[in-house]
């Protein structure tokens, strides 16, 4: 279940970005990039490194995966490519700077954008946004590119949302 609404949330985050719903198909190649990174689960154990008493020990530490930004603006798109034959189908880009000589890990996909996903789009106006720690409370913001990347963030970096993914995604469809 929890992978079929984070799934929802990335297509809405991506028919946003593309502004599927105001725009017409012009039968050119849809194509975005979506950059990601690791950051640690917990952060305050994270800040506390950092304090002058802390005692650092060899445990590894959790991270989770975030996306940072995406963006469809000045990516090059190769006619030839899959999503130029076939109607509806986004090329997704995930990248991952690394910070080493290669620059980053690149991952590619094509992928469509589900009815229900653009269907939300169209009829929602705000998103109810998991607040942090805090179990079952949420705020509204304006449903934007920005305001789904923080929703998507929340609800995967908090573990007591996996059970309530289904609700907070029917929450979100009945505001509007």
């Amino acid at each position: 279940m929890a992978n079929k609404v984070l799934r929802l949330y990335v297509e809405v985050l991506i028919a946003l970005e593309l502004d599927l719903i105001n725009k017409t198909s012009t039968g050119k190649p849809l194509r975005v990039e979506i950059w990601t990174d690791f950051e640690p689960s917990d952060a305050q154990r994270f800040v506390k490194l950092f304090k002058p008493s802390a005692e650092i020990d060899a445990s590894p530490m959790q991270g989770m995966f975030q996306i940072c930004a995406i963006t469809s603006k000045g990516i090059a798109v190769d006619e030839s490519s899959y999503s130029i034959t076939a109607p509806g189908v986004v090329s997704i880009t995930f990248v991952r700077a690394t910070g080493i000589s290669d620059g980053a890990h690149v991952f590619e996909i094509f992928g469509s954008i589900s009815q229900e996903a653009l269907d939300f789009c169209r009829r929602t106006t705000e998103l109810a946004v998991p607040v942090g720690s805090i179990a079952g409370q949420t705020h509204k913001q304006p449903i934007s590119v920005l305001s789904c990347i923080e929703c998507v963030h929340s609800i995967y970096c908090s573990d007591h949302y996996l059970s309530r993914l289904k609700p907070l995604w029917q929450l979100n469809q009945r505001a509007h």
